[in-house]
Protein backbone atom coordinates (compact mmCIF):
# COMPACT_ATOMS: atom_id res chain seq x y z
CA UNK A 1 0.00 0.00 0.00
CA UNK A 2 1.27 3.44 -0.90
CA UNK A 3 1.95 6.10 1.73
CA UNK A 4 -1.35 7.97 1.51
CA UNK A 5 -2.96 9.98 4.32
CA UNK A 6 -6.12 12.10 4.26
CA UNK A 7 -7.15 15.13 6.34
CA UNK A 8 -10.91 14.97 6.69
CA UNK A 9 -13.18 17.68 8.03
CA UNK A 10 -15.80 20.23 7.14
CA UNK A 11 -14.99 23.78 6.05
CA UNK A 12 -13.13 25.66 8.79
CA UNK A 13 -11.85 22.54 10.56
CA UNK A 14 -8.20 23.51 9.87
CA UNK A 15 -7.57 20.55 7.59
CA UNK A 16 -5.76 22.72 4.99
CA UNK A 17 -3.67 24.22 7.77
CA UNK A 18 -2.64 20.75 8.92
CA UNK A 19 -2.00 19.62 5.34
CA UNK A 20 0.18 22.65 4.62
CA UNK A 21 2.01 22.33 7.92
CA UNK A 22 2.99 18.73 7.15
CA UNK A 23 4.15 19.73 3.66
CA UNK A 24 6.27 22.49 5.24
CA UNK A 25 7.74 19.99 7.67
CA UNK A 26 8.74 17.62 4.87
CA UNK A 27 10.07 20.48 2.74
CA UNK A 28 12.40 21.42 5.59
CA UNK A 29 13.68 17.84 5.48
CA UNK A 30 14.55 18.19 1.80
CA UNK A 31 11.46 16.66 0.21
CA UNK A 32 10.24 17.82 -3.20
CA UNK A 33 6.66 19.09 -2.85
CA UNK A 34 4.00 18.95 -5.57
CA UNK A 35 0.86 20.96 -4.82
CA UNK A 36 -2.42 22.07 -6.42
CA UNK A 37 -2.56 25.26 -4.33
CA UNK A 38 -0.14 28.02 -3.39
CA UNK A 39 2.44 27.27 -0.69
CA UNK A 40 4.92 29.79 0.75
CA UNK A 41 7.60 28.27 2.97
CA UNK A 42 10.16 31.09 2.96
CA UNK A 43 8.10 34.23 3.67
CA UNK A 44 8.18 35.35 0.02
CA UNK A 45 5.23 37.74 -0.30
CA UNK A 46 5.42 38.31 -4.07
CA UNK A 47 2.30 37.41 -6.11
CA UNK A 48 2.16 33.80 -7.25
CA UNK A 49 2.51 34.60 -10.96
CA UNK A 50 5.63 36.69 -10.30
CA UNK A 51 7.20 33.96 -8.17
CA UNK A 52 6.36 31.43 -10.89
CA UNK A 53 7.88 33.51 -13.70
CA UNK A 54 11.04 34.15 -11.67
CA UNK A 55 11.44 30.52 -10.59
CA UNK A 56 10.96 31.29 -6.89
CA UNK A 57 8.27 28.73 -6.00
CA UNK A 58 9.11 26.30 -3.20
CA UNK A 59 7.08 23.57 -4.85
CA UNK A 60 6.07 22.19 -8.23
CA UNK A 61 2.53 23.28 -9.16
CA UNK A 62 -0.04 20.72 -10.32
CA UNK A 63 -2.65 22.28 -12.60
CA UNK A 64 -4.31 19.07 -13.79
CA UNK A 65 -4.05 15.30 -13.09
CA UNK A 66 -2.07 14.86 -16.30
CA UNK A 67 0.74 16.83 -14.60
CA UNK A 68 1.22 13.81 -12.34
CA UNK A 69 2.74 12.04 -15.34
CA UNK A 70 5.66 14.47 -15.24
CA UNK A 71 6.80 13.13 -11.87
CA UNK A 72 9.87 10.99 -12.48
CA UNK A 73 11.54 11.47 -9.09
CA UNK A 74 11.91 8.37 -6.94
CA UNK A 75 11.58 8.83 -3.20
CA UNK A 76 11.69 11.95 -1.00
CA UNK A 77 8.73 13.68 -2.57
CA UNK A 78 5.21 14.38 -1.39
CA UNK A 79 2.07 15.36 -3.28
CA UNK A 80 -0.37 17.61 -1.41
CA UNK A 81 -3.86 18.12 -2.83
CA UNK A 82 -6.29 20.48 -1.15
CA UNK A 83 -9.93 19.41 -1.71
CA UNK A 84 -8.94 16.44 -3.85
CA UNK A 85 -12.46 16.09 -5.26
CA UNK A 86 -11.97 19.42 -7.10
CA UNK A 87 -8.55 18.50 -8.53
CA UNK A 88 -8.80 18.64 -12.32
CA UNK A 89 -12.27 20.16 -12.39
CA UNK A 90 -13.25 22.92 -14.77
CA UNK A 91 -13.38 26.18 -12.77
CA UNK A 92 -16.23 27.39 -14.98
CA UNK A 93 -18.66 24.57 -14.27
CA UNK A 94 -16.99 22.70 -11.36
CA UNK A 95 -17.44 19.36 -13.12
CA UNK A 96 -15.11 16.52 -14.00
CA UNK A 97 -12.75 16.54 -11.00
CA UNK A 98 -11.43 13.67 -8.92
CA UNK A 99 -14.86 13.07 -7.45
CA UNK A 100 -16.43 9.74 -6.49
CA UNK A 101 -19.68 10.88 -8.07
CA UNK A 102 -17.90 11.41 -11.39
CA UNK A 103 -15.58 8.42 -11.19
CA UNK A 104 -15.60 7.91 -14.97
CA UNK A 105 -14.16 11.34 -15.69
CA UNK A 106 -10.70 11.63 -17.20
CA UNK A 107 -9.37 13.34 -14.06
CA UNK A 108 -10.69 10.63 -11.72
CA UNK A 109 -9.44 7.72 -13.81
CA UNK A 110 -6.01 9.25 -14.40
CA UNK A 111 -5.51 10.16 -10.74
CA UNK A 112 -6.75 6.81 -9.47
CA UNK A 113 -4.37 4.94 -11.76
CA UNK A 114 -1.40 7.05 -10.66
CA UNK A 115 -2.02 6.77 -6.93
CA UNK A 116 -2.91 3.08 -7.06
CA UNK A 117 -0.03 1.86 -9.22
CA UNK A 118 2.65 4.48 -9.84
CA UNK A 119 3.02 6.29 -6.50
CA UNK A 120 4.15 3.20 -4.59
CA UNK A 121 6.71 2.30 -7.27
CA UNK A 122 8.13 5.82 -7.09
CA UNK A 123 8.29 5.58 -3.28
CA UNK A 124 6.43 8.85 -2.92
CA UNK A 125 3.73 10.07 -0.51
CA UNK A 126 0.32 11.63 -0.93
CA UNK A 127 -1.46 13.94 1.51
CA UNK A 128 -4.87 15.29 0.64
CA UNK A 129 -7.82 17.04 2.24
CA UNK A 130 -11.50 16.35 1.69
CA UNK A 131 -14.71 17.12 3.52
CA UNK A 132 -16.06 13.55 3.42
CA UNK A 133 -14.33 10.33 2.41
CA UNK A 134 -17.27 9.26 0.29
CA UNK A 135 -16.35 12.11 -2.06
CA UNK A 136 -13.03 10.36 -2.91
CA UNK A 137 -12.95 7.86 -5.83
CA UNK A 138 -12.99 4.26 -4.51
CA UNK A 139 -9.53 3.32 -5.80
CA UNK A 140 -7.90 6.27 -4.02
CA UNK A 141 -10.06 5.81 -0.92
CA UNK A 142 -9.10 2.15 -0.58
CA UNK A 143 -5.40 3.00 -0.87
CA UNK A 144 -5.60 5.57 1.94
CA UNK A 145 -4.05 4.09 5.07
CA UNK A 146 -4.61 6.83 7.66
CA UNK A 147 -7.25 9.48 8.28
CA UNK A 148 -6.47 12.59 10.31
CA UNK A 149 -9.46 14.45 11.74
CA UNK A 150 -8.44 17.99 12.82
CA UNK A 151 -10.49 19.80 15.44
CA UNK A 152 -10.04 23.41 16.52
CA UNK A 153 -10.28 23.39 20.31
CA UNK A 154 -9.13 26.95 20.98
CA UNK A 155 -9.10 30.16 18.93
CA UNK A 156 -7.54 33.59 19.28
CA UNK A 157 -8.57 37.10 18.27
CA UNK A 158 -6.69 38.50 15.28
CA UNK A 159 -7.86 42.12 15.08
CA UNK A 160 -8.56 41.60 11.38
CA UNK A 161 -12.18 42.57 10.53
CA UNK A 162 -12.19 40.13 7.59
CA UNK A 163 -11.02 37.24 9.79
CA UNK A 164 -11.54 38.17 13.45
CA UNK A 165 -10.64 34.74 14.86
CA UNK A 166 -8.00 32.18 13.98
CA UNK A 167 -7.20 28.70 15.34
CA UNK A 168 -4.78 28.62 18.24
CA UNK A 169 -4.87 24.98 19.34
CA UNK A 170 -5.71 22.16 16.92
CA UNK A 171 -6.00 18.53 17.98
CA UNK A 172 -5.68 15.86 15.31
CA UNK A 173 -7.32 12.50 15.93
CA UNK A 174 -6.05 9.59 13.91
CA UNK A 175 -7.88 6.65 12.32
CA UNK A 176 -6.50 3.73 10.36
CA UNK A 177 -7.97 1.49 7.71
CA UNK A 178 -8.83 -2.06 8.74
CA UNK A 179 -6.77 -4.27 6.37
CA UNK A 180 -9.26 -7.12 6.84
CA UNK A 181 -12.09 -4.98 5.50
CA UNK A 182 -12.02 -4.53 1.71
CA UNK A 183 -14.88 -2.06 2.08
CA UNK A 184 -12.61 0.55 3.61
CA UNK A 185 -13.74 0.59 7.25
CA UNK A 186 -11.63 2.64 9.65
CA UNK A 187 -11.02 2.38 13.37
CA UNK A 188 -9.55 4.73 15.97
CA UNK A 189 -5.87 4.26 16.71
CA UNK A 190 -6.16 6.05 20.06
CA UNK A 191 -3.61 8.63 18.90
CA UNK A 192 -4.44 12.33 19.22
CA UNK A 193 -1.72 14.92 18.66
CA UNK A 194 -1.58 18.72 18.77
CA UNK A 195 -0.60 20.61 15.67
CA UNK A 196 2.95 21.82 16.26
CA UNK A 197 5.25 24.32 14.60
CA UNK A 198 7.77 22.34 12.49
CA UNK A 199 10.65 24.67 13.40
CA UNK A 200 9.88 25.87 16.92
CA UNK A 201 8.09 22.79 18.14
CA UNK A 202 5.36 24.88 19.76
CA UNK A 203 2.05 23.10 20.28
CA UNK A 204 -0.11 25.98 19.13
CA UNK A 205 -0.74 27.81 15.86
CA UNK A 206 1.48 30.83 15.31
CA UNK A 207 0.73 33.60 12.77
CA UNK A 208 3.46 32.42 10.39
CA UNK A 209 1.78 28.98 10.21
CA UNK A 210 -1.31 30.70 8.79
CA UNK A 211 0.74 32.46 6.12
CA UNK A 212 2.35 29.44 4.45
CA UNK A 213 -0.62 28.76 2.17
CA UNK A 214 -3.18 30.64 0.13
CA UNK A 215 -6.53 29.21 -0.97
CA UNK A 216 -8.44 32.49 -1.28
CA UNK A 217 -7.92 32.74 -5.06
CA UNK A 218 -7.82 30.27 -7.91
CA UNK A 219 -4.18 31.02 -8.53
CA UNK A 220 -3.21 27.60 -9.84
CA UNK A 221 -4.78 28.13 -13.22
CA UNK A 222 -3.34 27.80 -16.70
CA UNK A 223 -4.43 31.42 -17.24
CA UNK A 224 -1.73 32.49 -14.76
CA UNK A 225 1.04 30.86 -16.77
CA UNK A 226 3.18 32.98 -19.09
CA UNK A 227 1.89 32.75 -22.64
CA UNK A 228 4.04 30.32 -24.66
CA UNK A 229 5.69 31.51 -27.82
CA UNK A 230 4.05 30.45 -31.04
CA UNK A 231 5.60 27.31 -32.45
CA UNK A 232 5.15 25.68 -35.86
CA UNK A 233 4.44 22.27 -34.31
CA UNK A 234 1.33 23.32 -32.37
CA UNK A 235 -0.90 21.21 -34.61
CA UNK A 236 1.19 18.11 -33.96
CA UNK A 237 1.07 18.77 -30.23
CA UNK A 238 -2.73 18.77 -30.42
CA UNK A 239 -2.59 15.51 -32.35
CA UNK A 240 -0.41 13.98 -29.64
CA UNK A 241 -2.90 15.01 -26.96
CA UNK A 242 -5.74 13.37 -28.89
CA UNK A 243 -3.69 10.22 -29.41
CA UNK A 244 -2.91 10.14 -25.69
CA UNK A 245 -6.63 9.94 -24.96
CA UNK A 246 -7.11 7.33 -27.69
CA UNK A 247 -4.42 5.16 -26.05
CA UNK A 248 -5.95 5.64 -22.62
CA UNK A 249 -9.31 4.51 -23.97
CA UNK A 250 -7.87 1.48 -25.79
CA UNK A 251 -5.38 0.15 -23.23
CA UNK A 252 -7.44 0.81 -20.12
CA UNK A 253 -6.73 2.43 -16.79
CA UNK A 254 -4.33 -0.33 -15.66
CA UNK A 255 -1.79 0.79 -18.27
CA UNK A 256 0.51 3.72 -17.59
CA UNK A 257 0.07 6.19 -20.45
CA UNK A 258 2.61 9.02 -20.53
CA UNK A 259 2.61 11.99 -22.87
CA UNK A 260 6.09 13.43 -23.35
CA UNK A 261 5.62 17.05 -22.42
CA UNK A 262 7.96 18.47 -25.07
CA UNK A 263 6.26 16.50 -27.82
CA UNK A 264 5.46 18.63 -30.85
CA UNK A 265 7.29 21.59 -29.37
CA UNK A 266 10.87 20.43 -29.00
CA UNK A 267 10.48 16.81 -29.99
CA UNK A 268 13.54 14.67 -30.59
CA UNK A 269 11.45 12.20 -32.60
CA UNK A 270 12.16 9.34 -30.23
CA UNK A 271 8.51 9.13 -29.25
CA UNK A 272 5.50 11.16 -28.25
CA UNK A 273 3.36 8.78 -26.21
CA UNK A 274 4.61 5.88 -24.06
CA UNK A 275 2.24 3.11 -22.95
CA UNK A 276 3.46 0.62 -20.35
CA UNK A 277 1.10 -2.34 -19.89
CA UNK A 278 1.34 -4.08 -16.50
CA UNK A 279 4.36 -6.38 -16.45
CA UNK A 280 5.35 -5.65 -20.05
CA UNK A 281 7.89 -3.60 -21.94
CA UNK A 282 6.90 -0.06 -22.95
CA UNK A 283 5.25 0.61 -26.29
CA UNK A 284 6.43 3.90 -27.79
CA UNK A 285 4.41 5.81 -30.37
CA UNK A 286 5.73 8.55 -32.60
CA UNK A 287 2.64 10.55 -33.47
CA UNK A 288 2.92 12.10 -36.91
CA UNK A 289 0.65 14.78 -38.24
CA UNK A 290 -0.51 13.76 -41.71
CA UNK A 291 0.79 15.96 -44.49
CA UNK A 292 -1.53 15.60 -47.42
CA UNK A 293 -0.11 15.14 -50.89
CA UNK A 294 -2.96 14.12 -53.15
CA UNK A 295 -2.37 11.91 -56.15
CA UNK A 296 -5.39 11.03 -58.28
CA UNK A 297 -7.44 12.52 -55.47
CA UNK A 298 -6.90 9.56 -53.17
CA UNK A 299 -3.40 9.05 -51.82
CA UNK A 300 -2.25 10.52 -48.50
CA UNK A 301 1.46 10.65 -47.81
CA UNK A 302 3.40 11.22 -44.58
CA UNK A 303 6.68 12.96 -45.21
CA UNK A 304 9.42 11.25 -43.17
CA UNK A 305 12.37 13.02 -44.78
CA UNK A 306 13.16 15.22 -41.74
CA UNK A 307 13.48 12.26 -39.42
CA UNK A 308 14.60 9.14 -41.20
CA UNK A 309 17.91 9.20 -39.28
CA UNK A 310 15.96 9.31 -36.03
CA UNK A 311 14.04 6.20 -37.04
CA UNK A 312 17.29 4.24 -36.73
CA UNK A 313 17.76 5.57 -33.22
CA UNK A 314 14.26 4.42 -32.31
CA UNK A 315 15.05 0.86 -33.39
CA UNK A 316 18.33 0.96 -31.49
CA UNK A 317 16.44 2.09 -28.40
CA UNK A 318 13.96 -0.77 -28.86
CA UNK A 319 16.80 -3.28 -28.98
CA UNK A 320 18.37 -1.74 -25.87
CA UNK A 321 15.38 -1.51 -23.53
CA UNK A 322 13.06 -4.08 -25.08
CA UNK A 323 10.47 -1.57 -26.18
CA UNK A 324 8.47 -1.51 -29.43
CA UNK A 325 8.13 1.62 -31.56
CA UNK A 326 5.17 2.44 -33.76
CA UNK A 327 4.41 5.27 -36.14
CA UNK A 328 0.93 6.58 -35.41
CA UNK A 329 -1.15 8.77 -37.68
CA UNK A 330 -4.82 9.59 -38.11
CA UNK A 331 -7.19 9.79 -41.03
CA UNK A 332 -10.65 11.26 -41.22
CA UNK A 333 -13.22 8.63 -42.06
CA UNK A 334 -16.96 8.18 -42.41
CA UNK A 335 -19.40 9.44 -44.99
CA UNK A 336 -18.96 13.00 -43.79
CA UNK A 337 -15.26 12.50 -42.93
CA UNK A 338 -16.03 13.55 -39.39
CA UNK A 339 -14.51 10.59 -37.52
CA UNK A 340 -10.84 10.53 -36.58
CA UNK A 341 -9.37 7.02 -36.80
CA UNK A 342 -5.83 6.22 -35.63
CA UNK A 343 -3.56 3.82 -37.53
CA UNK A 344 -0.23 2.25 -36.53
CA UNK A 345 2.78 0.90 -38.40
CA UNK A 346 5.49 -1.06 -36.50
CA UNK A 347 8.73 0.80 -37.05
CA UNK A 348 10.60 -2.46 -37.63
CA UNK A 349 8.67 -2.93 -40.89
CA UNK A 350 10.30 0.23 -42.24
CA UNK A 351 13.83 -1.09 -41.77
CA UNK A 352 14.43 -1.71 -45.49
CA UNK A 353 13.81 1.95 -46.22
CA UNK A 354 15.78 3.47 -43.34
CA UNK A 355 18.82 4.18 -45.49
CA UNK A 356 17.16 6.63 -47.82
CA UNK A 357 14.88 9.62 -47.28
CA UNK A 358 11.37 8.42 -47.79
CA UNK A 359 7.75 9.27 -48.20
CA UNK A 360 5.33 6.90 -46.55
CA UNK A 361 2.02 6.13 -48.21
CA UNK A 362 0.10 4.76 -45.19
CA UNK A 363 -2.46 2.76 -47.10
CA UNK A 364 -0.14 0.83 -49.38
CA UNK A 365 3.64 0.97 -49.63
CA UNK A 366 6.86 2.87 -48.97
CA UNK A 367 7.98 5.15 -51.78
CA UNK A 368 11.69 5.94 -51.55
CA UNK A 369 13.89 8.58 -53.07
CA UNK A 370 15.25 6.05 -55.54
CA UNK A 371 12.96 4.43 -58.08
CA UNK A 372 15.33 1.45 -58.29
CA UNK A 373 15.00 0.54 -54.59
CA UNK A 374 12.21 -1.97 -54.16
CA UNK A 375 10.62 -2.43 -50.73
CA UNK A 376 7.85 -4.59 -49.46
CA UNK A 377 4.38 -3.17 -48.97
CA UNK A 378 3.55 -1.98 -45.46
CA UNK A 379 0.11 -2.50 -44.04
CA UNK A 380 -1.07 -0.22 -41.25
CA UNK A 381 -3.42 -1.52 -38.57
CA UNK A 382 -6.03 0.41 -36.55
CA UNK A 383 -5.12 1.23 -32.98
CA UNK A 384 -8.15 -0.75 -31.80
CA UNK A 385 -6.62 -3.93 -33.31
CA UNK A 386 -3.24 -3.58 -31.60
CA UNK A 387 -2.44 -6.43 -29.23
CA UNK A 388 -0.75 -5.69 -25.91
CA UNK A 389 1.86 -8.43 -26.33
CA UNK A 390 4.46 -7.34 -28.92
CA UNK A 391 5.76 -9.98 -31.32
CA UNK A 392 9.43 -10.81 -31.55
CA UNK A 393 9.54 -9.70 -35.18
CA UNK A 394 8.72 -6.15 -34.13
CA UNK A 395 12.12 -5.68 -32.47
CA UNK A 396 15.09 -5.26 -34.77
CA UNK A 397 18.75 -4.65 -33.98
CA UNK A 398 20.50 -2.09 -36.18
CA UNK A 399 24.26 -2.52 -36.36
Amino acid sequence: MADIRAYVGMSGSAKTLCLSNEAWHLWLKGYRVYSNYDLVFDGNTKPWSKRYNEGELNYSPLFHPKDLLRIKLRGRFVIVLDEIDNFGSDPDDLMGGVDAYDFKSEAARMTSAFFKKRLRKLHGSLRYSVQQMRMVPPRVREETEFLDLPQVVKTRMTGDPARPTAPLVVVIKEKRINPESPGGEYHDTGIARRLAHPLLGLGYVTPDMLQIYNTDADILSAADLPQPRANPFAENAVNDEKFYHACQKHFGVDCMVELLQDSGNNSQWIGDVVVTPPGQAPIIFDVTGVKKYYKDGKAQYMDLKPKWEKLKEMLQLDAKIGSVHYLAYYQMEGEKRDKQAWYLIPLSRLRNALYSPIHLLPSSKIITGSKNLRVQEVEAIPLANLQLTPTKTDTVVIN
